[in-house]
Formats: C-alpha cells, sequence, structure tokens
C-alpha cells in the first residue's frame, strides 16, 4: 500500500512539474534598428540593445557611405 501511495505522489509530481512551463514563457521584446539611406530596417532582441546602441555608434562614427543607423 505505501508503495502505490508513494507511486501516486511521485506521478503527481512529475505531472505538476511537466505541465508548468517556464516563467519567461512570454514573447521576447524586441528593438528594431533603422538605417536613413539605404532605407534598410530589421529586428533584433531587445537583450542586446546595449550591445546594439555600441555597434550602431562605431558604424554611423566608420562608414564610408554617410549612412546613418538608429535604434528605436
Amino acid at each position: 500500500m505505501k508503495g502505490r501511495v508513494a507511486l501516486i505522489l511521485v506521478g503527481a509530481a512529475l505531472t505538476a512539474i511537466t505541465s508548468v512551463g517556464p516563467a519567461s514563457a512570454g514573447p521576447n521584446q524586441t528593438i528594431t534598428i533603422s538605417c536613413d539611406t539605404s532605407g534598410q530596417t530589421y529586428v533584433v532582441d531587445a537583450n542586446a540593445l546595449y550591445g546594439q546602441i555600441t555597434s550602431n555608434e562605431v558604424y554611423n562614427e566608420r562608414n564610408p557611405f554617410g549612412e546613418t543607423c538608429t535604434v528605436s
């Protein structure tokens, strides 16, 4: 009897664990990068915000075409 109760408890625990999704199951937030001259627009994960801002600053300073890109 004890073995059957333990099996039921373990089964219930596994069912509860596997039925719960991850805490961050919502959609990822994104940011949009837009470039003025080429009209290029692309979307990246918002977790990359600071790296993308730095990348845009370097690109805007060094590109030979005078194009500037912004993060919005």
